[in-house]
């Protein structure tokens, strides 16, 4: 598999997934079921169409999918995979997608050996003696 999967997941990352597809009818939510190559874990993404246009005799619709709970659980580190691609429509009728996409992205454990940089200043008011001669009034 090539590493050019998608995009690379750090704990703590919301794993965000923006899906447009045309469909007749109308949908109410999508699901995407990302599965870890190295493990089976699976990572599911979920979310409610939020925007619908017409275009002939169907609808192009947009969701944005997010990991349920607040907050979400991190996944176990891992390449992962779309495996399932589904929509639910306004009538409970569960569909899958024709032609899902070759997707994927990567979670890696929190790194712990980079240097942490700060940049510090003082929060002084403008009426403090200190404070810069041009913003004092």
């Amino acid at each position: 598999m090539s590493e050019e999967i998608g995009p690379t997941f750090v704990p703590g990352d919301p794993i965000m997934y923006l899906i447009r597809f045309t469909c007749k009818a109308n949908v109410r939510m999508v699901f995407a079921v990302f599965v870890a190559e190295e493990t089976g874990t699976e990572v599911i993404l979920e979310g409610a169409v939020e925007k619908k246009e017409w275009a002939r005799d169907t609808r192009i619709q947009t969701a944005l999918l997010k990991q349920p709970g607040e907050p979400p659980e991190d996944p176990k580190p891992g390449t992962y995979h779309l495996r399932r691609l589904e929509v639910h429509t306004h009538a409970d009728q569960a569909l899958d997608f024709d032609n899902p996409p070759e997707e994927g992205f990567h979670f890696v454990e929190e790194p712990g050996d980079l240097p942490v940089r700060v940049d510090v200043t003082w929060a002084l008011p403008e009426w403090h003696p200190n404070s810069a001669p041009n913003k004092r009034r």
